[in-house]
């Protein structure tokens, strides 16, 4: 029992906690608000390399090249299994802008009586 109150411990549960969970899944609904559903679950697959990239900031963990070469077939992977998805994010997000500066356009130029 003496283990689990040391501060590597806490920090880590801590972290699973807030970061993990309360900002993990605050992400994923906030992701599939403004994209497609399929765009959010790219989260269980980049977590764990945030995982990763934490223990190796913070506690000083090796990364081997074994891991790295993972994570980099992770991120290929991801992109390219949603690379529509990006896609027409990309063009909505253009589509949006461009109507916006329209609209901005037409009203200043609108005359009142």
């Amino acid at each position: 029992m003496g283990s689990l109150l040391n501060r590597n411990a806490l920090g880590s549960l801590l972290y699973l906690i807030v970061i993990g969970s309360m900002v993990g899944h605050s992400l994923f609904y906030w992701l599939v608000a403004k994209t497609n559903p399929m765009f959010p679950t790219t989260w269980l697959y980049v977590s764990p390399m945030i995982a990763m990239g934490v223990g190796y900031l913070f506690y000083h963990e090796k990364v081997s090249g074994i891991s790295m070469a993972g994570m980099i077939t992770i991120i290929v992977g991801t992109l390219i299994a949603n690379l529509d998805s990006f896609n027409q994010y990309i063009r909505r997000s253009k589509k949006m802008q461009r109507s916006s500066v329209l609209e901005e356009g037409n009203t200043r130029w609108k005359v009142t009586k």
